[in-house]
C-alpha cells in the first residue's frame, strides 16, 4: 500500500479493505500477521499514571472502567480490552471501539476481582452486582470513507 518512498500507492484504499477482510494476494503465499500475541510487560508506570490522571480529569466517570480493566487483567481476564472494529454502515466504513465485559457479568468474577488485593495501580475497587461503566467518547471523527 505504501511505495517506496513512503506516500500512499495508487488503489491503497482497496487494498486496505481487502487487508481488513483478512483477503489474501492471489499469487502469493498468504502469511498472516500477528500484531501482539501473549503478553507485555512494561517497565514502569509512569505513562500509565499519567494516562489515568487524564482520565481523573477529564473523564471521572471513566476510572471505575480503567480500574475493572486493571483488575481482570491481575487475574488473567481480558475483560476491560477496549479493541476497535471496523463496520461497513451503508456503504461507509465505521470504527466502533468495543469493550469486553464477559467474564464480569458473573457475580463471582466481581467478588474475585472485589476480594482485597491490590491492583497495579495501589487501589482497591469494589465491583458490584449492578457494576455499570461510563466511557469517554472514542471517536475522533476527521472524515468519513465510502466503501
Amino acid at each position: 500500500m505504501i511505495e517506496s518512498d513512503g506516500r500512499l500507492a495508487s488503489g491503497w484504499k482497496n487494498m486496505a479493505r481487502s487487508y481488513w477482510r483478512g483477503d489474501c494476494v492471489a499469487e502469493e503465499f498468504p502469511i498472516w500477521e500477528t500484531l501482539v500475541s501473549g503478553e507485555i510487560t512494561v517497565w514502569g508506570t509512569d505513562l500509565k499514571d499519567r494516562g489515568l490522571d487524564v482520565i481523573r480529569r477529564s473523564y471521572p466517570d471513566s476510572e471505575i472502567a480503567w480500574c475493572y480493566s486493571e483488575r481482570a487483567f491481575d487475574v488473567r481476564s481480558l475483560d476491560g480490552i477496549v479493541a476497535p472494529i471496523a463496520i461497513d454502515n451503508e456503504g461507509c466504513l465505521e470504527i466502533e471501539h468495543r469493550f469486553r465485559f464477559i467474564d464480569g457479568q458473573n457475580n463471582g468474577f466481581r467478588k474475585k476481582l472485589s476480594s482485597g488485593q491490590l491492583g497495579q495501580s495501589g487501589y482497591l475497587r469494589s465491583f458490584p452486582e449492578n457494576l455499570s461503566f461510563q466511557f469517554p467518547n472514542l471517536t475522533n471523527q476527521i472524515g468519513s470513507e465510502s466503501t
